[in-house]
């Protein structure tokens, strides 16, 4: 009986005696295809070891990985993630991400770093998978949380073919939300075991990202609402997770330094979330809209008399209880859209939780078309935008790309198609003449909009060259701490310096980077000795960054102009913060 089966079985109605759950043990290989699964799991490993991918080709909005890539960088200086540098998500995927540059070159961490999370999931995601009840429910629970860690697309509907960037670690995530509640639904039985798979999945997503974990929240209220042992597994593993935390702190000062960055996060969006809510709700209609006729479905063919009880009140919760079970999923399946899938809608997860719902409905045709109906309207938009992308990537543009030698230590070995080569090259010399001229960038920025892969490359060749005439000029050195004023810190490992402590990871300055005063100014940027700032080509996001950190540069550094599109700050002499020799 699932964990949201409504009513009771009379004894002998035909349901199997309980046996002992198997927990973890092996993975409860016994009650799947072991051979099978074994042999692939070796061969996935076999393969990720061994392969070597193609080089990591021009990500669009490849700010995400970047950013990555210099926690990466600052991981391998020393520097704890929330400790010494401020982060919006959480310290496994920068662990991740620092472990895939040090088993792959950087262009080609990218893929490694999505293999790791499958192996990071993989023991949850079997363990779900063997819990099921049939084989093809073992493959569907298989490859559903397979799909989004390998997919390096996001549900974004235009014509440009680039991998995405932004989010690897949002489509963990999903997969993350999506085993979480495979494994729930099977639950037969309170043991050790799971209650370790569900402690261990719930801190892998709170240490991810904290949004993930808001909405974990109510998928496994829903259970617990729903089911005696859905409810004490959940506080037994809620337990777990907080002695975990509370050791990490012990150990590290880790937990408490996230927290620190989720209150300030949480202070600067105060008052955002129902507006996000009704704005994913709005453009996921069609996911909604198979929900919702599956729980029509559901609901018109439920056979409530089954429901017994002395107490009306009692009999009517519990008639209830499938109700706001499925509310809360929903509505956790619409937070986690907005938050953590990177667009890969996430509606396929209550589907999967109404699945075992077929037992209080017999074999309904109606219900098995539902569901069927369901999950191919989550899943098709997903397959067509990979096949479409891929295909046109694969035969078109993969003939056409070139090397990008200039960028060398943020992005060594990156590729981008001529076409786009092209049009970067184009936007920087346009930016370059409306600095010389004091004419507007605005006109120029909206153009570059249309091909955000455009954009970006000409900024970091921008700033590459900028960072070379610094070094050369010996204006910074290996040991000069160093920021950029801009979404990512690329200018520092460019040009060989050394990253400021306590900085941020800012990516979206609007969740993460508050307003400030000039002295707050002055503080954030005391650890730092050396700020580039671009000023062509420049973003609303990357103006609101440059409008809060000003006065603070003002009164403690002063400006070198490098090139038309990139200005130094360095600090006064005897402003206060650390001056190193160079």
């Amino acid at each position: 009986m699932s964990a949201l089966t409504l009513g009771h079985r009379k004894p002998g109605s035909g349901e199997r005696a309980a046996t002992p759950d198997p927990g973890l043990r092996l993975l409860a290989l016994r009650s799947l295809d072991a051979p099978a699964l074994l042999a692939g799991l070796l061969a996935g490993l076999a393969l990720f070891l061994v392969a070597s991918p193609p080089p990591l080709p021009l990500l669009r909005y490849g700010g995400d990985w970047l950013a990555l890539l210099d926690a990466a960088h600052r991981l391998d200086l020393g520097q704890r993630p929330h400790v010494d540098f401020h982060s919006p998500f959480g310290p496994i995927p920068l662990a991740l991400a620092w472990a895939s540059t040090h088993l792959a070159d950087a262009a080609r961490a990218f893929w490694t770093m999505q293999g790791l999370q499958w192996f990071a999931l993989a023991p949850f995601g079997l363990a779900a998978a063997a819990a099921q009840a049939g084989t093809w429910r073992r493959l569907a629970v298989l490859v559903g949380f397979s799909l989004p860690l390998f997919v390096p697309y996001v549900m974004d509907y235009d014509a440009l073919r680039e991998f995405n960037g932004n989010g690897i670690y949002n489509r963990f995530c999903t997969a993350g939300l999506f085993v979480l509640v495979a494994g729930l639904v099977a639950q037969k039985r309170v043991s050790a075991g799971w209650t370790v798979w569900l402690g261990g999945l719930l801190a892998l997503l709170a240490f991810t990202k904290i949004t993930a974990a808001l909405a974990a929240a109510p998928i496994v209220a829903a259970f617990a609402l729903a089911s005696p042992v859905a409810r004490r597994l959940a506080l037994r593993a809620a337990l777990g997770v907080a002695l975990v935390a509370a050791l990490l702190q012990l150990a590290s000062g880790l937990t408490l330094a996230y927290a620190q960055d989720v209150a300030e996060m949480a202070r600067l969006n105060r008052g955002k979330g129902l507006y996000f809510m009704a704005t994913l709700t709005l453009r996921s209609w069609p996911g909604a809209l198979a929900v919702a006729a599956l729980a029509f479905v559901w609901l018109a063919q439920l056979d409530l008399r089954r429901v017994s009880d002395p107490s009306p009140w009692r009999a009517s919760l519990r008639r209830a209880r499938p109700v706001l079970a499925l509310l809360a999923i929903c509505a956790a399946a619409i937070f986690a859209e907005s938050q953590n899938t990177g667009a890969l809608n996430l509606y396929i997860v209550p589907a999967l939780a109404l699945m075992p719902m077929r037992r209080d409905l017999g074999a309904a045709p109606a219900t098995r078309a539902a569901l069927a109906a369901t999950v191919a309207l989550c899943l098709t938009p997903i397959l067509e935008n990979m096949v479409r992308r891929g295909f046109h990537f694969a035969m078109t543009d993969t003939r056409a790309m070139t090397r990008e030698a200039s960028l060398g230590p943020a992005l060594p070995g990156l590729r981008v198609t001529a076409a786009t080569s092209a049009l970067a090259r184009e936007l920087a010399e346009d930016w370059r003449a409306r600095a010389a001229d004091g004419r507007s960038q605005e006109t120029a920025l909206l153009a570059a909009r249309s091909n955000e892969p455009a954009h970006s490359l000409a900024q970091l060749r921008l700033m590459e060259e900028a960072a070379r005439i610094a070094r050369a000029r010996g204006l910074v050195g290996a040991a000069t701490r160093t920021t950029t004023i801009n979404l990512v810190d690329v200018a520092t490992r460019m040009a060989g310096a050394t990253p400021a402590p306590g900085m941020k990871l800012w990516l979206d300055p609007v969740r993460t980077f508050g307003p400030m005063t000039r002295e707050e100014a002055q503080a954030y940027l005391a650890p730092a000795e050396a700020a580039f700032q671009p000023v062509c080509g420049v973003s609303e996001e990357m103006a609101a960054i440059a409008e809060r950190l000003t006065p603070g540069l003002v009164v403690d550094f002063a400006p070198t102009r490098l090139t038309d599109c990139v200005t130094l700050w360095l600090r006064k002499p005897g402003a206060r913060g650390r001056v190193s020799a160079l």
